[in-house]
């Protein structure tokens, strides 16, 4: 028998071990853990944590209600109790739901939100990558393009393509809070060292970051292209550029996800040295 509790400081090794059975699945779980502990969070609100023990007090499950008002999973037994007690101790609204797909589905069941209107429910396909096995494309070598950390002087080009990325995703909302909020997390970005862009002596060309990040490992996301500039072999070449630059500093491995319909993508990561290791679920509820 299972069952599902709060997670408090002092369990926070038991989190840590249950998540790298599942290295590529937790990586938000993982960050969330080692920037913000179990005690509080810079967000607005803190992340609740309920974790699902079995009859030997060992965690077979874990999820958070982050600052985002996500919930974040890796429950592969006592799903429906978990959630429903992490969202009966947080009193927040719930605006997504991130972890495997069936999992994510299976929450939104829990609770009762089948029918709740949505602005992006996908199915992802989920990859990861040795960084010794990075293949690194040739246009990053050539002395006229060039794979950067981002400064603050690229700020609006950046902040214009970060809303445009939403958009095109689903998850876009057409407010001055959320745009406010856009801007913070890509100024949080920028200062950490964790958003790229690649240009040459006349234009920014993409941009990717890292939306997770840990000593061994980060994370791939927000990898934007302009239309215009697509097809041409850029946003693979982002990526690499700032796989490049976590390699220099250590880094073994990245894991990244992708919509499954999203052929183009998944070919340009594959080109890299990507390999398809399962799938992930995103949910963003319009409430």
């Amino acid at each position: 028998m299972v069952r599902p509790r709060i997670l408090e400081r002092g369990d926070e090794a038991a989190i840590d071990a249950f998540c790298h059975r599942f290295p590529n699945s937790t990586m938000f779980l993982q960050a969330n853990l080692r920037e913000h502990g179990l005690a509080g969070s810079p967000e607005p609100v803190a992340s609740v944590w309920v974790g699902v023990e079995d009859d030997a007090g060992m965690l077979v499950g874990v999820m958070a209600h982050d600052g985002q008002e996500r919930l974040v999973l890796e429950l592969p037994t006592g799903l429906a109790d978990a959630v429903r007690l992490c969202v009966e101790m947080s009193r927040r609204p719930v605006s997504g739901i991130l972890g495997p797909r069936a999992q994510v589905v299976a929450a939104r069941t829990a609770l009762g939100g089948d029918d709740w209107p949505v602005r992006l429910d996908s199915r992802e396909l989920l990859f990861a990558l040795r960084l010794r096995d990075l293949r690194m494309p040739g246009m990053v070598e050539r002395d006229e393009i060039t794979a950067r950390r981002a400064t603050f002087d690229d700020m609006e080009l950046l902040f214009a393509w970060r809303t445009a990325y939403e958009q095109e995703l689903g998850g876009f909302r057409p407010s001055l809070q959320a745009a406010e909020a856009r801007r913070r997390r890509l100024e949080r970005g920028i200062a950490q060292g964790r958003v790229f862009l690649l240009h040459d002596y006349e234009q920014g060309l993409a941009m990717a970051a890292f939306n997770a990040v840990l000593p061994n490992c980060v994370q791939i996301g927000g990898v934007f292209t302009p239309p215009e500039l697509r097809s041409q072999g850029f946003a693979r070449a982002v990526v690499a550029g700032a796989l490049r630059e976590a390699r220099y500093e250590g880094v073994a491995r990245s894991v990244l996800f992708t919509a499954e319909g999203n052929v183009p993508a998944q070919l340009a990561y594959r080109k890299i040295g990507y390999e398809e290791v399962g799938d992930y679920g995103i949910t963003v509820f319009d409430r």
